[in-house]
């Protein structure tokens, strides 16, 4: 059960782990929400959505080049990917699954993506 209240107090920080990222690393977040509810924590609070974050560096990348930028989308590919299928396991009636989860935990990565490019060059 605390694994679940970790997760809740997880979603409530999304924003602010965005708003304070330390430069050189993207956070890739994955997130994951049921028709009913996903768990409960060990207060009784009932959870509808899930997510796991990742954070990937690219602070040994040279951005300026397209071989950087080609390597930190795959990184943040790869990231998304692995936080989707954790949350698969543990959460099995979720939803968006597999590469729909994947495509848009990545998505949600690409303005940091951007931001880190824009600020490289």
């Amino acid at each position: 059960m605390s694994r679940l209240l970790a997760v809740a107090i997880a979603m409530c920080c999304v924003a602010a782990v965005h708003a304070a990222e330390p430069l050189g690393q993207v956070t890739v977040t994955a997130s994951r929400s049921a028709e009913g509810r996903v768990a409960q924590t060990s207060f009784g609070v009932p959870v509808y959505e899930v997510s796991m974050s990742y954070r990937v560096s690219y602070s040994d990348l040279d951005l300026r080049t397209q071989a950087g930028v080609s390597e930190l989308e795959a990184r943040v590919a790869k990231a998304a990917k692995e936080a989707c299928a954790a949350i698969d396991r543990q959460y099995a009636k979720s939803e968006p699954r597999g590469a729909a989860c994947a495509k848009a935990a990545v998505d949600e990565a690409m303005s940091q993506i951007e931001d880190a490019i824009s600020r490289a060059r």
